[in-house]
């Protein structure tokens, strides 16, 4: 008998590791999952959703946001009109990718700080380490 979760509960989608294949029973209590082909393997904490996973493949789809979080690896700490220099976009452009990073769950980046610069206000942003292994 399969069980399924509680209704709300959204049930994740796992992939065996060695074969690929998405036939895939739910864990038992050691948390073991078996895919179709017979393949053991242990359920991973870095298992997300396949809504989670959709997600953040449409935060990490657009060029721009990737060269985005490269920027991060060299400096902790970066304002938009910084990355639009280093990878040659407009201000603009990198603010609007900036911003659905940090709205995405989890958020890639999070907010550090206000600097005013010539009337206005200089956001700075650094990465999450919830979301990101820096």
């Amino acid at each position: 008998m399969r069980l399924l979760p509680p209704r709300g509960v959204p049930r994740m989608k796992v992939i065996c590791p060695q074969c690929a294949t998405k036939d895939v029973t739910e864990p038992g209590a050691k948390k073991r999952f078996v895919c179709a082909a017979g393949h053991e393997f242990e359920a991973d904490e870095g298992l997300i959703s396949l809504s989670q996973a959709l997600v953040l493949g449409k935060a990490l789809g657009h060029p721009i946001r990737r060269k985005a979080l490269l920027q991060y690896e060299q400096t902790r700490e970066l304002a938009a009109d910084d990355i639009a220099k280093a990878i040659g976009e407009p201000v603009g452009n990198v603010a609007y990718h900036m911003k659905v990073l940090r709205e995405c769950k989890p958020p890639f980046l999070l907010f550090t700080r206000d600097e005013a610069v010539r009337g206005a206000l200089k956001k700075f942003y650094r990465l999450n380490p919830n979301a990101i292994a820096h």
